[in-house]
């Protein structure tokens, strides 16, 4: 029975990247989560089933941060790039004082014009 919860272990750490937020973190990783999978939508959802999974089971906003550009790459297979872009700046709203005003400041939502 302890290699079962050994192995359990393993598992959500692997997804979580070995850390785990604090229980009052736990509410704000939902939110983000969701407008993730939201922006991923049911049918991006089966069609990108890795990255849902992922989505799904980190435990960490630093790791929900890098898994953007995947999502960025699905939306734009499923809606299009103008579209995708649209999601993302919902998606990047999210992450507002959650992550370092670095990682979000100057962030490009809208195409420019050349």
């Amino acid at each position: 029975m302890a290699w079962i919860r050994s192995g359990l272990s393993s598992i959500s750490g692997f997804f979580s990247g070995g850390i785990v937020a604090a229980p009052g973190d736990q509410r704000r990783l939902g939110q983000i989560r969701a407008v993730m999978l939201d922006a991923l939508g049911p049918a991006g959802a089966a069609r990108h089933s890795r990255l849902a999974v992922r989505i799904r089971h980190v435990g960490q906003v630093e790791t929900l941060w890098d898994l953007r550009a995947d999502l960025m790459n699905a939306a734009c297979v499923q809606y299009g790039e103008s579209q995708a872009r649209a999601l993302m700046a919902r998606v990047d709203a999210e992450f507002a004082g959650a992550v370092p005003r670095r990682w979000t400041d100057g962030r490009r939502t809208q195409p420019q014009a050349h």
